[in-house]
C-alpha cells in the first residue's frame, strides 16, 4: 500500500493497466505515489500487466514494492483487466489511470473532495493536457446512431451534440457531462455495486462511456473538473498499431450504439464507414488507370501505393475477424 501512513486503510484504489510500455508505467507510478503523498490520500495501487514482453511487471515489483501486480497470461484488453483488479481492490473509491498519465496531487485531492461533498456525483474526471500544457479531449457526449453515421460520411457538423450544462454545477467548480475520459476516471465503489463492473465486450475504448451511461440510468451524475489537470501522453500506449486502434475505436463505438439503441444500427454504421472511405479509393483507382493508360509503370505503382495508403487510413483497413479475434469471442 502506497500512502503517507502505511497503517491507514486506502481511500482510493488506483488501477493501472499496462502493456509493453515500462518507461511510461514507471513515470505514471512515480507521479501517482507522489500525488497520494501530496494530497495526503492513502492509496492502494494495483497494476495489471496484460502479458507484456517488455518487463512492465518486473519494473513494478523491483521499483514499487508496495504495489500489487497482476500478471495476465494473455492480453485481456482494458475492461477485463480493470475488472480483474476490481475484485482485489479494497478502497471505497476506484481510480482508473492510463499508464501514459501523470497524476498530480491537486487533481487527486480535488476529485476525491468532490465525491465527499457531492453525494449525487458518482463519477469524476479532470482536465487532460499534453506535456506542453495543451488541452486534450477530457469529456464528451454519448454516441448516437445519427452521430456515428454522419461522422462516417463526413457530415458530423450537421448533428447537434449535447454540451456540458453549466447550470448543473456545484458552486461553479464542476460541470455535469455525459462521460469523462478513462485516462483519469474516479468512481465510487457504491456505483459499481449498483450498476456492475465494466462491460467486457468493449475490448478497448467506449467502456467508460458505457459505464457513465449506466451510472446515469441509476441516478448518478458524472462530473468534469476543468480546474484540475493531469498530463496525458495521448496515443503513447497505442503507438505502432494505429490501424488496429482505429478498428478498436470503430468497433467499440458501434457496439455502444448497438447496445443502447439496438443491434439493427450496426450494419448502417459500417456501411456508412465504407461509404466515407469511397472517395479516397476512387481517387487512387483513377490514378492507377491514368498511369496504365499512358504506359507509365512508375505512375501506376505510385497509384497503387496511394490506394494502399488510403485504405490503411480508413477504419476498415484491418479485418476484424482476422486481426482482432478478441472482438469475436
Amino acid at each position: 500500500m502506497l500512502s503517507p501512513d502505511p497503517g491507514q486503510k486506502p481511500l482510493v484504489s488506483a488501477i493501472v493497466v499496462t502493456w509493453n510500455r515500462p518507461e511510461l508505467l514507471r513515470e505514471c507510478l512515480r507521479a501517482l505515489v507522489a500525488a497520494g503523498k501530496e494530497a495526503r490520500i492513502p492509496l492502494e495501487i494495483i497494476v495489471v500487466d496484460n502479458c507484456s514482453t517488455a518487463g512492465d511487471a518486473d519494473v513494478v515489483e523491483r521499483e514499487f514494492p508496495g504495489a500489487k501486480v497482476l500478471r495476465a497470461q494473455e492480453n485481456l484488453g482494458f475492461a477485463r483487466g480493470v475488472n480483474w483488479a476490481l475484485e482485489r481492490a479494497l478502497a471505497p473509491s476506484i481510480l482508473l489511470v492510463n499508464n501514459d498519465v501523470q497524476v498530480t496531487g491537486a487533481a487527486l485531492r480535488e476529485a476525491c473532495g468532490l465525491l465527499v461533498r457531492e453525494p449525487e456525483v458518482g463519477v469524476v474526471g479532470v482536465r487532460l493536457v499534453d506535456p506542453q500544457g495543451e488541452p486534450q479531449i477530457s469529456c464528451g457526449a454519448f454516441d448516437t446512431p445519427a452521430r456515428l453515421v454522419s461522422e462516417a460520411v463526413g457530415l458530423r457538423a450537421l448533428v447537434r451534440q449535447r454540451r456540458a450544462d453549466p447550470s448543473e454545477t456545484g458552486g461553479g467548480d464542476w460541470v455535469a457531462v455525459d462521460y469523462v475520459s478513462g485516462a483519469f476516471f474516479l468512481i465510487r465503489r457504491a456505483v459499481i455495486g449498483q450498476i456492475g463492473a465494466l462491460d467486457e465486450r468493449f475490448y478497448f475504448y467506449a467502456e467508460e462511456a458505457d459505464w457513465c451511461l449506466r451510472a446515469r440510468s441509476a441516478g448518478w451524475k458524472t462530473a468534469h473538473l476543468p480546474s484540475a489537470s493531469v498530463v496525458h501522453h495521448h496515443g503513447a500506449t497505442t503507438s505502432g498499431q494505429a490501424a488496429r486502434s482505429r478498428l478498436w475505436l470503430l468497433e467499440a463505438r458501434t457496439r455502444f450504439v448497438a447496445k443502447h439503441y439496438g443491434r439493427a444500427w450496426s450494419l448502417p454504421i459500417r456501411l456508412a464507414a465504407l461509404l466515407g472511405a469511397g472517395p479516397l479509393m476512387l481517387k487512387g483507382l483513377a490514378m492507377v488507370a491514368v498511369g496504365r493508360a499512358v504506359g507509365r509503370i512508375t505512375t501506376a505503382e505510385a497509384g497503387r501505393d496511394r490506394i494502399e495508403r488510403a485504405w490503411r487510413g480508413t477504419r476498415w483497413a484491418v479485418s476484424p475477424r482476422r486481426e482482432c479475434p478478441e472482438f469475436w469471442r
